[in-house]
């Protein structure tokens, strides 16, 4: 997870959505209209998964069964949590489709409606201020947060579930694919990493093992 930067002005779909009468729920929502919120979605996570970075495709299909990923409202729009976010720009993301993990999982867990100011949003904070990636493909709390910055950092790791097997599976297979940039000098190796933003899966592990002192 890094930080977004959210691009505006919003989708127009959401905005005529917002101003519908009668209303329409996200049910009703056109999947050409969808298609322009993931479109928007897939440029600001340079085709990543907005919590663990897998690479989402841009199959380039309206048919939402055949999309890659999916629009995830970070505050669920059930009725009973946030249906008055249901087509806020600031509300969405793309995650991928792993059951286990992401908005899949955090939709899961997620109890009470409170329980969503303790997550970290990639879009209103810096999540690497929270967290530092490991050579083991792991990833850990920051040492120097204060109390409540922690208990914040190890909530959004269990409920987006980024320790997950696979995840740790799939980052260290990264790093051990990229071990040719320890030979380089610092000015190639950050040359590289930075002209591979918006390239490669799980960019921030690689920055982390390759651009930072290493955490075990």
């Amino acid at each position: 997870m890094h930080h977004l930067t959210r691009p505006y002005p919003e989708p127009e779909a959401l905005q005529k959505a917002r101003k519908a009468k009668p209303s329409i729920d996200w049910d009703h929502f056109s999947t050409k209209d969808k298609k322009t919120v993931r479109d928007a979605l897939l440029v600001m996570q340079d085709c990543r998964c907005a919590y663990c970075e897998r690479t989402i495709r841009d199959v380039g299909d309206e048919q939402e069964d055949k999309w890659d990923g999916h629009i995830e409202h970070f505050q669920r729009k059930d009725s009973s949590f946030c249906p008055d976010l249901t087509f806020v720009w600031e509300n969405l993301f793309l995650s991928c489709n792993n059951g286990q993990i992401c908005g899949h999982r955090k939709d899961a867990v997620i109890r009470e409606k409170n329980e969503y100011a303790d997550l970290i949003n990639p879009c209103k904070e810096n999540p690497e201020h929270f967290f530092v990636f490991a050579e083991s493909g792991k990833v850990h709390v920051r040492s120097g947060l204060t109390e409540t910055e922690q208990k914040r950092a190890q909530f959004t790791i269990k409920v987006f579930g980024l320790n997950a097997p696979c995840l740790i599976r799939d980052r260290l297979n990264l790093l051990n694919g990229f071990l040719w940039l320890k030979d380089c000098s610092n000015e190639d190796r950050m040359s590289y990493l930075n002209d591979s933003r918006t390239k490669v899966p799980f960019i921030t592990a690689l920055f982390h093992y390759y651009g930072e002192k290493v955490v075990s």
